[in-house]
């Protein structure tokens, strides 16, 4: 798996501004995506908006960059062994075996699925840089999360891992910090927590979740959340050789199809490119990095 550059083709304001980037789809076609940005004169002329300097007195990337990753097997070779994994679907409240075609709307990495969910192509092993009051007026009202933006903040910079998506998963996987592994599963007499689904297995979601925080000592929510993103980081984002960094990675795992994928979930990326996508459009200066992959012919 070899990270080059893509060919961008950026129409900035200023150049300071992304406001679109033309990158390579999954078959080597140019794709173009549009952001809906603000120039540099609609944020100058935005008295509550804050822009970010680096040490060049020029603003922090809202868009930072694009780049490919380059994987030596065929799109269709790669979507023949998941087939052969398979996948579930939430269909009116049941986890059922999903389709062919329901796997492949979700596996395949076209134009359709990249511009709509481009965020389960952000690159994640990096921090977006919002700061803690940012972080809090999204926590709030989220259940047990709200207030625990420092947590946050602090497992993403131990972890290498971007904050938004932290908080994002965690808000997903818990229902807004509304579960019963984020509010607490008594377990062999302790009452331990589990923010990321991390072991909550279709079988037995609850038993297996509570059981793998007790034995990982998850025994409040700020140990449950630095724990959960330790896990995540060590065992996907981070972890070498597998280097899965990108929401569309740690699912489909396209270096190596049906092997090491986070969920049986087919459309969990996506999910948690919306409620990522939305977190971020709250942040005025976080750092966005987005990653796309390119099958072999």
């Amino acid at each position: 798996m070899i990270q080059q550059p893509s060919i961008n083709q950026e129409l900035q304001v200023n150049k300071l501004y992304l406001k679109s980037a033309t990158i390579k789809g999954a078959a080597g076609k140019n794709i173009t995506i549009e952001w809906a940005v603000p120039d540099k004169e609609e944020i100058t002329n935005n008295q509550n908006t804050q822009a970010d300097t680096d040490n060049d007195g020029k603003q922090k990337g809202i868009i930072q960059k694009n780049i490919n990753t380059y994987y030596g097997i065929a799109t269709n070779e790669a979507f023949n062994i998941q087939l052969g994994v398979g996948g579930k679907i939430d269909k009116n409240g049941k986890w059922v075996n999903a389709s062919s075609s329901e796997i492949k709307k979700y596996f395949v990495p076209s134009e359709a699925n990249i511009n709509k969910y481009k965020y389960q192509f952000l690159n994640l092993a990096s921090l977006a840089g919002i700061s803690e009051s940012e972080a809090k007026k999204y926590l709030k009202d989220k259940g047990i999360l709200s207030g625990k933006e420092a947590t946050f903040i602090e497992a993403a910079k131990a972890n290498n891992i971007n904050e938004i998506y932290l908080m994002a998963h965690a808000c997903l996987e818990t229902g807004n910090g509304k579960s019963k592994l984020a509010t607490g599963v008594n377990y062999n007499g302790t009452v331990v927590y589990n923010m990321f689904g991390i072991h909550a297995y279709d079988s037995d979601p609850i038993g297996q979740g509570s059981a793998y925080a007790y034995k990982m000592g998850w025994t409040t929510p700020e140990k449950a959340i630095l724990g959960g993103a330790k896990f995540i980081s060590t065992n996907y984002i981070n972890n070498f050789p597998y280097n899965q960094d990108t929401l569309y990675e740690m699912r489909w795992n396209p270096a190596n199809p049906g092997d090491h994928q986070y969920a049986t979930d087919i459309a969990w990326a996506i999910k948690q490119a919306a409620w990522i996508e939305k977190i971020y459009s709250t942040f005025e200066s976080a750092t966005v990095t987005f990653d796309i992959p390119i099958y072999r012919k």
